[in-house]
């Protein structure tokens, strides 16, 4: 399909690529939300049936009261970064992934071993600018003090996952240079 776009309609090889990665992102956001309902399924499967009329509204404000005492986050709050993180997850692995392609295609040989080598070390730089954002939120914090780690839990997400989302766009930017 891309070289009957490419070769006989006036189509720029980069919205090839906006098409291809947008695909890719729903196809991953798909599998991400069939693999939690399918989880959740066979623990609803496992568990006995009656244990779900046991379950109160009680149980989950109890819940979202040690959540907000261990990491400072409201149940709301908590949501949000978990949808935030679900959806950003596969928008930065294919614009890693995109990047390391778009690499692997500088070299003359050894494309697909380049593109690899590529791949593995924007996932580590990746890894390391996260962490390193990571540590000094936690540094002067007493760790057995929940109080402590929940003053800092999350804005250190939070941060994190923009550090991600700009990662994310230098990959695009990047695979558009290249």
């Amino acid at each position: 399909a891309q070289g009957y776009l490419t070769h006989t309609l006036p189509v720029k090889p980069l919205t090839t690529f906006h098409v291809k990665s947008l695909v890719s992102v729903i196809w991953m956001f798909l599998i991400h939300l069939f693999s939690l309902l399918s989880v959740f399924g066979l623990i609803y499967a496992l568990v006995d049936p009656m244990i779900w009329k046991i379950i109160s509204p009680d149980i989950f404000a109890s819940f979202e009261n040690v959540a907000y005492e261990m990491y400072g986050l409201t149940m709301l709050e908590y949501t949000a970064m978990l949808i935030v993180s679900i959806t950003l997850s596969p928008v930065i692995t294919m614009m890693m992934i995109g990047l390391s392609c778009s690499i692997g295609q500088l070299f003359h040989r050894q494309k697909v071993a380049a593109s690899i080598v590529a791949g593995i070390i924007l996932y580590f730089v990746n890894q390391i600018i996260s962490t390193a954002f990571s540590i000094p939120q936690f540094i002067e914090t007493d760790l057995s003090d929940y109080s402590g780690i929940a003053a800092n839990y999350g804005p250190t997400i939070w941060g994190t996952l923009g550090i991600s989302a700009i990662f994310a766009l230098i990959c695009y930017i990047g695979c558009n240079i290249i």
